[in-house]
């Protein structure tokens, strides 16, 4: 087919028909987790309560580190807009970024895999057909979550959250880096010839831009414009006077740059296969390989290894910041003064460093569960098990 976008039309109106049931899902369950943070926040704009989450958020390098940095150096200064946007925004990209992985992975090197990308391209269809209706699928899901999220926060009319062009910023904000990390599986999908290892990598990026973030927030902001995933809290949200949509611009922008990278590999590669091609496999297992544990194991392999890496860096990192806590508390009267005791005051910052590391911990650990699950229920539904 000399026309590689032929009939694109007809392949996205297949996409929303088959899969309008998830996209209504995924857009009322993205709406439900975060808009509904605005409502359950306006306990912090209380100034009393905002001093002190000032010194938890702003001041504390591990908080930083978690959340993201603020230019806010006022603690009369941060309100519930301020609060929502450090707390929120890069949680909530984060949240969209893995969907997005997840979806478009499940929808493009994981059909390829099935064959029914091969079955699709027998017809009389370009070669980017597929593509560019799933991108254009994904573009549009981005942005309708955008509006509606930007109005559903305008709805609540919280104070400090009814202004309708933050909100929109923190809406794009966070959509945008959906669209982008869909992007990033796009392309590593053509590059490599599994979805699992497409999938890997894609997160194995993200985690990796995640601790750069970490570090560069704490000692030097200006480099978090390097990385990719900062720009989602560097738009600085509700934050008057530095409020900034270059971040959402060099978002979409980095996005469209990585499509036009995919389209030029694509269309040098056959349907299937990748640039690193699949090692070889052996002609009998190992013993090993006897029994569902060696089974699970030869399987995902490479994730686990993955996984085991990442959790020993996370706790690198999360370790050196009890460290920054402690000559913080050191350093600062401030703390003392907010906290009941002098004595509790170290273990009250710890408490709630812990509590919000145990939530992102835990949440990881559950996707780690159902990956594995999912994977098993893959493999016996294409009879290999």
């Amino acid at each position: 087919m000399k026309q590689p976008l032929y009939n694109t039309g007809v392949l996205f109106k297949t996409l929303i028909k088959r899969d309008w049931f998830k996209l209504v899902f995924w857009i009322l369950g993205m709406l439900a987790f975060a808009a509904s943070g605005a409502g359950k926040m306006e306990v912090a704009s209380n100034p009393e309560t905002a001093s002190t989450l000032y010194t938890m958020f702003v001041k504390n390098p591990a908080m930083v580190g978690l959340f993201g940095p603020t230019p806010i150096n006022n603690p009369t200064n941060y309100s519930l807009g301020p609060i929502f946007g450090q707390t929120m925004t890069l949680i909530t990209g984060l949240t969209f970024a893995i969907i997005s992985i997840i979806y478009v992975v499940n929808r493009s090197r994981k059909e390829e895999d099935d064959g029914i990308t091969e079955l699709f391209r027998s017809y009389s269809i370009g070669k980017l057909a597929n593509t560019t209706a799933l991108v254009m699928e994904l573009l549009l899901l981005h942005l309708i979550m955008a509006v509606l999220l930007a109005l559903s926060i305008e709805a609540q009319n919280v104070a400090g959250l009814n202004h309708l062009e933050s909100n929109f910023l923190f809406a794009f904000t966070t959509s945008a880096q959906g669209f982008l990390w869909g992007m990033f599986a796009l392309l590593f999908g053509q590059i490599f010839s599994e979805a699992s290892t497409t999938k890997g990598m894609t997160f194995g990026l993200l985690g990796l831009l995640y601790i750069v973030r970490m570090l560069t927030d704490v000692t030097n902001l200006s480099i978090g414009w390097f990385n990719p995933l900062s720009w989602s809290y560097l738009a600085f949200p509700y934050v008057k006077g530095h409020e900034n949509w270059l971040a959402v611009f060099l978002t979409f922008l980095l996005a469209f740059i990585l499509l036009g990278i995919s389209y030029i590999l694509e269309l040098k590669r056959d349907v299937g296969v990748g640039y690193f091609p699949e090692r070889k496999a052996r002609l009998h297992g190992k013993k090993g390989h006897f029994g569902f544990p060696g089974l699970v194991l030869n399987l995902e392999k490479k994730m686990i290894i993955g996984w085991l890496l990442a959790s020993f860096v996370l706790g690198l990192v999360y370790g050196s910041m009890f460290g920054q806590m402690d000559q913080f508390i050191s350093s600062n009267k401030t703390v003392k003064e907010l906290f009941v005791g002098n004595e509790t005051a170290a273990s009250a910052i710890r408490g709630n460093f812990m509590v919000t590391l145990f939530s992102i911990l835990s949440i990881l650990i559950a996707a780690f569960g159902v990956i594995l699950l999912t994977k098993m229920v893959s493999e016996e539904r294409k009879n290999r098990l």
